[in-house]
Parts: structure tokens; sequence; C-alpha cells
């Protein structure tokens, strides 16, 4: 009986270990994604500040109504920008065609 105990023991102790193993191998794997994702997400043009929304996104998390408000001002905001770069992209370009002068007939 005593040697059944200790074999059980044994045996219980082995698949703690494996679980730990199981969990740890499962957290490096969601790391590894996380890694890639952040990567991915910078190369491909996402404002730094924008990356959060991606993890907090993840796993289909309901994303908070101060996050969405903070979302939608900062798009906005780039929204704005980048109409404003327009605007003065054409204010240039008509400024450019003033000081070239009236096309030349050919």
């Amino acid at each position: 009986m005593r040697n059944w105990l200790q074999a059980k023991a044994e045996e219980d102790k082995r698949k703690q270990e494996e679980e730990r193993t199981k969990q740890e191998t499962l957290r490096l794997d969601q790391r590894k994604i996380e890694q890639t994702m952040l990567r991915d997400s910078l190369h491909g043009g996402i404002p730094p500040p924008m990356v959060p929304l991606i993890f907090a996104g993840m796993g289909g998390g309901n994303l908070s109504n101060h996050t969405l408000e903070w979302a939608q001002q900062y798009l906005a905001q780039l929204s704005l920008q980048n109409q404003q770069q327009q605007q003065q992209l054409q204010v240039q370009q008509q400024q450019i065609q003033q000081q070239q002068g009236p096309p030349s007939p050919e």
C-alpha cells in the first residue's frame, strides 16, 4: 500500500509539472503572437498611440466607452490634420503656378 501511495504521489507531481510546462508554453506562444502583432502594426503604419486598441480588442474583449471615445477623437484629429495638409499643398501648388506664369502656347 505504501508503494502505491508513493507511486501515486510521484504521478501527481509529474502531472502537475506537465501542466506547469504546458501553461508556460502557452504564455510564451501568446507573447510571441503579441510581439508579432506589435511589429506588424508598427511596420504597417499604425500610429503607436493606436496600438493598445489592437491588444485591447484581442480575444473578443469589449472596449470601454472611454477607449472608443479616445479612438474616435484621435481619428478625427488625424482626419483634420490630413485635410490641413491637403489644403497647404493646394495653396503651394497655386503659388508655384502663379510664379511660373501662364503656360506658353506651343
